[in-house]
């Protein structure tokens, strides 16, 4: 019934919630298929509760001494943060903050995706709904905050290794620890601003405080990419090492 009263001047595309993200990005470039033009309408499709597709844990724990290690497990979706593993992370944090025989944690991607960022089709029905986020943002209700923006933030030292794709959540997440090692491999990018929504993890109060003024605005205005020469350079990242080696040299700095 809604093209009785609309009708479109190009292609239509029909998602599912499981394709929307990248399916949604490559629409709005025109690429979806050769020879389409830009398609002028794009609808999602969504399933009635967006599950976690992880078979096991999303955040993988070991005790290293007084080092807890963080491994972001969640391969099939690039690390993308659902639920779930939003919530995993959190006890993770919270775990570091309160046991005393812990001293720091170190963050890392059991892949060579460190993360693709949010799974926005799983959790933006929940933040949508101010109701539900409290449960999805345990943080909001005492518990520590991975990002230290909307909770308390972790009393104790994080380092975070990045392999990979670190995109949105994940340079967030770099932003809030205290010291971040990359491998040669890794790209950073606040890329909010391409798909029409704003920052929340704290990039809008950080990004200006690490990189400057200016380069905060070059990157989070354009959604550019940043390479691991180019995060050294604007202060992000202490150190940069070969592909494979970024969990070693932060396991030894931790």
């Amino acid at each position: 019934s809604f093209f009785r009263f609309y009708s479109p001047p190009g292609p239509v595309v029909f998602l599912p919630e499981s394709r929307y993200s990248v399916a949604m990005h490559r629409a709005t470039l025109g690429v979806i298929a050769r020879g389409f033009q830009r398609p002028a309408l794009v609808l999602r499709c969504y399933s009635e509760k967006a599950k976690s597709s992880s078979s096991g844990p999303a955040v993988l724990l070991d005790v290293k001494g007084p080092i807890l290690r963080m491994g972001l497990n969640r391969p099939e979706k690039k690390n993308a943060f659902d639920g779930a593993m939003i919530l995993e992370l959190n006890e993770a944090y919270d775990r570091l903050a309160r046991d005393p025989a812990l001293r720091v944690g170190l963050l890392y991607s059991t892949s060579d995706t460190f993360t693709s960022g949010l799974d926005l089709p799983a959790i933006q029905p929940v933040l949508s709904d101010p109701r539900k986020a409290l449960g999805l943002f345990p943080f909001l209700k005492g518990k520590v905050d991975p990002y230290g923006v909307w909770g308390k933030k972790c009393p104790k030292p994080i380092v975070v290794a990045v392999t990979g794709p670190a995109f949105t959540a994940g340079l967030e997440l770099s932003l809030a620890a205290d010291i971040v090692i990359a491998d040669e491999t890794a790209r950073f990018g606040q890329m909010e601003a391409s798909r029409g929504i704003v920052p929340f993890g704290g990039a809008l109060q950080r990004m200006p405080a690490v990189f400057g003024w200016h380069n905060a605005m070059r990157y989070m205005l354009t959604g550019d990419l940043i390479d691991a020469q180019t995060a050294l350079r604007l202060g992000l990242v202490v150190e940069v090492v070969p592909k494979g080696q970024a969990v070693a040299r932060a396991t030894e700095l931790a």
